[in-house]
């Protein structure tokens, strides 16, 4: 079934490809729900457009377009981008989130007319990031509409009871004592006795389990209701199904990334023949794939708890705290941390043609992608990634020779949260005792506070001098 490029109003136009402006919409579908036959007539279907805004009526048999349901706001499309939508059992209404305009409008299907527009927590200033209303979820009686605000990390309940439109409250998706934004909630899906409401949590990998029956008009007069627990996903859940069964039910959970990414030092999995991706390297986009998981509803209240602390732990909400534990001290010994990121670039692939530990590193692209992150000749560090007394082995790159610093001993092992990304191009965890001088990495320059040395590597001579004078400077401060 193809959609064609929608005709806009008069005087509304679109960015096109090549950068002129035309007067047709590109459809791009993102919602899609079917409508029972009505009066004869066959099976429809309802699509939101979310670059042309608007949804279309269709023929479900042939794709012929019915009606075209007009949502823009303003001359310049795409401005409000329709995201999802949501039918009543009967077909004679629907709802659309108009994700850029924090707000969600009703469709008479009946009448094939535009009704009211209700804003969701929509700021007053129009250049304002708005709430992003992006999922909708009918109550198990049909009389609630949930919207998901992702941009709010919130939860709206809208009634939609008869002719009824207005705001009943709000639910709260962050976690306990999270003041700052970035849950991030994508997705909803309710139990079949709509006691538990649950949201995926995208940002903070989790599902927020809500009890609607905590949003009184008392407690929605005092601000917005708290979940009751959450459950641990693996990595970026965006799409939920509630299936219920004789024994209560499951929650089948999408995350988008799964277990996360790996060392992409081994050759590419084999793909199916068509993929995109086929090469006889690895790449961030070849190493992510998502999972689906099954969770019992009774499994989840039974041992929600558990899984809070889970999440909390995971999250590093307790962080403050929480300490490393290091043999025979109760003081940490890590006083610097460095992280350097670079896109989405692995270490390998920015480094890769470096030697490490005097052995060639197989690099993840065919050419060298290094000219752009620094100069030949130049000392430069290896092992970003793995933590030592002062900072990784320095490494002397000239056309004639390579010499490696010492190896510095063994780090503790640091744990990370559960499905996040090793994205970063380097990082570094440095480990001094409290009269270790402090070394960072500049571009063309390593500095050494303590011992007041400025070490230039601007040439190859120079460079493995200045190798030398740090070498003694390390072994006086730190290997005495």
């Amino acid at each position: 079934m193809h959609l064609p490029l929608q005709q806009l109003a008069p005087g509304r136009k679109t960015k096109l490809i090549g950068g002129y402006e035309g007067t047709k919409g590109v459809p791009f579908p993102a919602a899609i729900a079917v409508l029972p036959a009505v009066g004869g007539n066959g099976e429809r279907l309802l699509v939101a457009n979310n670059l042309s805004d608007d949804v279309l009526l269709l023929d479900a048999a042939n794709g012929a377009i019915l009606k075209r349901f007009d949502l823009a706001e303003s001359n310049a499309v795409p401005s409000t981008y329709p995201v999802a939508l949501a039918v009543t059992k009967d077909g004679t209404r629907a709802f659309v989130a108009l994700w850029n305009a924090s707000e969600i409008v009703e469709i008479y299907l009946s009448t094939q007319t535009i009704g009211r527009k209700l804003p969701l927590l929509k700021p007053s200033n129009p250049i304002a990031a708005g709430t992003h209303p992006c999922a909708l979820q009918f109550s198990p009686d049909a009389t609630t509409l949930y919207v998901a605000l992702a941009n709010r990390d919130a939860v709206a309940a809208v009634n939609v009871e008869g002719s009824a439109f207005a705001v009943k409250g709000y639910f709260d998706t962050r976690l306990p004592h999270q003041s700052y934004f970035g849950a991030e909630p994508e997705a909803l899906a309710i139990s079949a006795d709509g006691k538990r409401l649950y949201v995926a949590n995208a940002i903070t990998d989790a599902i927020a389990v809500i009890d609607p029956r905590k949003l009184t008009d008392k407690a929605a007069a005092k601000g917005m209701v708290e979940p009751i627990g959450f459950v641990p996903t693996e990595w970026m859940p965006m799409s939920m199904a509630f299936l219920p069964s004789a024994s209560g039910g499951n929650l089948y959970v999408a995350t988008a990334k799964g277990h996360g990414t790996t060392a992409n030092g081994a050759p590419m999995k084999p793909t199916e023949p068509g993929q995109r991706f086929i090469r006889p390297y690895t790449y961030i986009c070849t190493l992510l794939h998502g999972s689906i998981a099954t969770l019992d509803a009774k499994q989840i209240d039974r041992n929600l708890r558990s899984f809070t602390n889970v999440v909390l732990e995971s999250n590093r909400m307790k962080a403050a705290q929480e300490k490393i534990a290091f043999a025979g001290t109760t003081d940490s010994r890590i006083k610097h941390v460095i992280y350097i990121i670079k896109e989405n670039r692995t270490y390998d692939q920015v480094f890769g043609d470096l030697k490490q530990d005097g052995k060639p590193v197989a690099m993840a692209t065919p050419s060298s992608p290094c000219t752009a992150h620094r100069s030949r000749p130049t000392c430069t560090s290896s092992r970003f990634n793995s933590a030592c007394s002062i900072i990784s082995t320095i490494l002397a790159k000239s056309p004639a020779k390579a010499t490696s610093g010492p190896t510095p001993p063994s780090a503790p092992t640091i744990s990370r949260k559960p499905g996040s990304s090793p994205i970063a191009a380097a990082s570094a965890v440095t480990t001094t005792k409290a009269s270790s001088p402090k070394v960072f990495r500049s571009n063309r320059t390593f500095r050494c506070q303590r011992a007041g040395k400025r070490l230039s590597v601007g040439k190859p001579r120079r460079a493995q001098q200045d190798l030398l004078s740090f070498r003694r400077i390390h072994r006086e401060h730190v290997l005495q």
